[in-house]
């Protein structure tokens, strides 16, 4: 005799199982392989970036240098003070973008000291934003298989790798944060969305703009739950960015306008200041921008196409690149190939919720049908096999190119150099030009040569005693033999000649730090 069955009311509604977490039988092998796919990319890319650090090829070498510092000084408990740009403020809250997030790379790398650190850390951020793409995409396509596919395509992107090997840069941090905040959005994760919405926020102020366009577009992204769950999520994404914005304006934490789209946005058709007429937009996309536009979503990534919707969230930022910069954004050797960041996790998600439309299309049902399994197959095949075809190609010369020597230096006069900086005291304070200045990232004190003397008469509260800088404040000083400073230095009995090597001379200040006798 069959026991009678429980109340539909004691046991409740089953709950789907959750894209964001591994699930029984396919779903759980597709996440397995899907963390092998992520650690190989980071492995192959954190290769890359070291080798790029080993051959002087930073994007800017003194940027690299200054968040670097900021780092290594919190790291020795000084806090995130810096030495490099006279210019920028110290503290946390003072710089001039809001970092929250820098605290979370101090304990790594007070556990290894060392700016290879911090090039695998941001590597593996970059890699992590293949979880929210393989998270849409098993629900909006009900195959883990094509799901993985759309994740290992995102990762064979070139603009990833481009904004993975940019030198070390908090906002890369955007990737997953932004990522995950538009997942849980579009999966219907209320619990999470505004949590990670702050976070996103947190990477950097701008990101405030990516956050608000997402909670506008929401309710129109046909898909998961009801328009009223939509509304909800769209409600607190809306929230969050407008708490945002008035918390910062409340507590004073002013912005550089280095990244200012708001003040961009603001004179659009105006003729004024960055933004052009409507006129004259199409004139303002440059060559090389046309290219990077094209290669963020050709050919693995254009089912982002069918998500209009989602892709509008990349609007702020990409239509910032685009339209109210010089075009360096689209350079991937140049300083500011990092403002990416912000798109391309706006641009993997659409792909998955494209993916997801283009599949209905093409074999409609969720059944088991042999014409729903070709269809998978040849969308993943396709997708990925594409990716790979043409990041290869794009991406084999900068490969080749950011792991040699720059241009005018050959591999002997870098060994040359990098074997000089390496006989300089890690807790000495150092000094070199803007060409080898990223050699010593990873130390807490570092100066630029070329501000030697620079600021003077203006004095700002963050200068410690050593502003306006100069030799005398400097345990080591790497200089070109070439430059004026390398006459001065030599005749002055304050220094001692340690070496040369490559073009360059290290100094030592008599009686600095790792000096003979030196506290």
């Amino acid at each position: 005799m069959a026991l009678p069955r429980p109340p539909r009311r004691l046991l409740g509604r089953a709950r789907p199982p959750s894209p964001l977490l591994p699930g029984p039988g396919r779903a759980r092998g597709a996440w397995i392989l899907l963390v092998v796919a992520c650690a190989a990319a980071w492995g192959a890319l954190t290769w890359v970036a070291v080798a790029k650090d080993a051959a002087f090829r930073w994007n800017w070498g003194l940027d690299l240098a200054f968040y670097s510092g900021l780092i290594a000084s919190a790291a020795e408990g000084h806090g995130f003070v810096h030495t490099v740009l006279m210019q920028e403020p110290v503290g946390l809250l003072r710089l001039s973008h809001r970092y929250f997030l820098l605290p979370l790379y101090v304990p790594f790398f007070a556990l290894r000291p060392e700016v290879g650190t911090l090039f695998a850390l941001q590597v593996a951020t970059v890699v992590a934003g293949a979880v929210p793409v393989f998270a849409v995409a098993s629900r909006r396509t009900g195959s883990p298989g094509l799901a993985l596919a759309l994740a290992v395509t995102w990762l064979l992107s070139f603009p990833v790798w481009v904004v993975a090997l940019a030198d070390f840069r908090p906002l890369v941090a955007a990737v997953p944060a932004l990522g995950l905040a538009v997942a849980a959005a579009l999966l219907g994760r209320l619990p999470w969305v505004a949590i990670l919405a702050l976070l996103a926020c947190a990477v950097r102020e701008e990101l405030v703009w990516s956050v608000a366009a997402a909670g506008l577009v929401l309710p129109f992204a046909a898909g998961e739950g009801t328009l009223r769950r939509r509304l909800a999520a769209s409600g607190a994404l809306l929230a969050v960015a407008l708490a945002w914005q008035v918390g910062q304006r409340v507590l004073g934490l002013g912005v550089d306008n280095h990244f200012d789209i708001a003040g961009a946005a603001s004179e659009w058709g105006t003729g004024r200041g960055a933004l052009p007429g409507l006129a004259s937009l199409a004139g303002r996309v440059a060559e090389s921008e046309a290219r990077a536009l094209a290669l963020l979503v050709a050919p693995g990534m254009l089912t982002a196409l069918l998500a209009p919707e989602v892709l509008a969230i990349a609007a702020p930022v990409l239509g910032f690149l685009v339209f109210a910069t010089d075009h360096e954004w689209a350079d991937p050797r140049g300083p500011y190939t990092h403002y990416l960041a912000p798109v391309l996790p706006v641009i993997g998600v659409a792909a998955a919720v494209g993916a997801g439309r283009l599949l209905r299309w093409i074999a409609p049902g969720r059944g088991p049908r042999p014409r729903r399994a070709a269809a998978i197959g040849g969308i993943a095949l396709g997708l990925v096999a594409s990716q790979a075809a043409v990041s290869w190609r794009a991406g084999r010369a900068y490969l080749e190119e950011v792991s040699s020597p720059p241009p005018g230096w050959d591999a002997p006069r870098v060994a040359a150099v990098a074997a000089l900086v390496e006989r300089i005291p890690r807790g000495a304070s150092a000094a070199a030009d803007f060409s080898t200045i990223g050699a010593l990232a990873g130390r807490a004190r570092v100066f630029s040569i070329e501000s030697f003397g620079e600021g003077a008469g203006q004095r700002q509260p963050w200068h410690g005693p050593w502003f306006p800088p100069g030799p005398e404040d400097v345990d080591r000083l790497l200089v070109p033999e070439d430059a004026p400073l390398f006459e001065r230095l030599a005749a002055d009995g304050a220094f001692r000649l340690e070496g040369r090597g490559g073009g360059y001379a290290l100094f030592a200040r008599v009686g600095g730090a790792g000096e003979p006798g030196a506290p």
